[in-house]
């Protein structure tokens, strides 16, 4: 497998390693560049994602434990010695699976609508086939309307078709197997990995239940702001973040 390709922006003591979500990309984070006043910024591709789309990608190379280690290479890539997580969505997961593989360098980890809780995918595997079922059956349209739907109202139309356009780029395999390993995660066993103070920042979906019981999980909220707050309010996300970062240090 590939190193990932790691872009970096910026300086400062603390490193932002920023990770994307299923489906999406680094380029998911273009507006955070404008944190590089007082960060380092890195950003990477997961394979089968953005500039690793044409890579061939086998789906054991997307599980969740594969894409956690991609993480970690991407933070030794980065040599921080002083580094912070920030996960969109199932990119959240991932980071919380890096952490134990971090060390003391992780200073703690920002999830971006992510920590959900992962029960209602299903206990069972028959359950979690059906939820993935639609995306097997008409996979871009589907993605296309998931978008749409997570997307909060008066979205800027054009934001809104270049992540549908993003999120359909990536083989259709890849996805499955990505999704499959992510609707499989244990919110309990997630969270007992974590090694580093956690903040949410929850803008659609509720912090499961038993993160939201982890007394180093810290929630900020951003009501209204849909599943991609960094794409479609990235001046007050930016803000948010910035407030997220503060609050691991206290």
């Amino acid at each position: 497998m590939s190193v990932p390709r790691v872009h970096t922006t910026g300086s400062g003591d603390t490193t932002l390693l920023f990770v994307h979500g299923w489906l999406c990309s680094s380029a998911f984070w273009r507006h955070q560049l404008a944190l590089a006043d007082t960060y380092r910024i890195v950003r990477f591709d997961l394979p089968g994602h953005g500039e690793r789309v044409a890579e061939p990608v086998s789906p054991a190379e997307v599980t969740m434990e594969a894409l956690a280690d991609e993480v970690v290479r991407a933070a030794e890539d980065a040599g921080a010695d002083r580094l912070v997580l920030v996960g969109h969505s199932m990119g959240g997961q991932l980071a919380a699976m890096a952490s134990p593989k971090l060390g003391r360098r992780l200073r703690g980890i920002v999830g971006v609508d992510s920590f959900e809780n992962l029960s209602r995918y299903g206990e069972s595997s028959l359950r979690r086939t059906l939820t993935l079922l639609p995306f097997r059956l008409a996979f871009r349209p589907t993605v296309r309307l998931f978008v749409r739907l997570t997307c909060p109202r008066g979205a800027d139309p054009s934001v809104r078709r270049w992540i549908q356009g993003e999120m359909t780029r990536p083989a259709k395999r890849v996805a499955i197997a990505a999704a499959s390993s992510y609707a499989a995660l244990d919110d309990r066993r997630l969270s007992a990995s974590i090694t580093a103070p956690v903040v949410g920042i929850q803008s659609m979906d509720p912090i499961s239940p038993v993160f939201a019981s982890d007394p180093r999980v810290h929630t900020l909220e951003m009501p209204g702001c849909g599943h991609f707050p960094m794409l479609t309010t990235p001046v007050a996300f930016n803000a948010r973040l910035r407030e997220a970062i503060e609050a691991l240090d206290r």
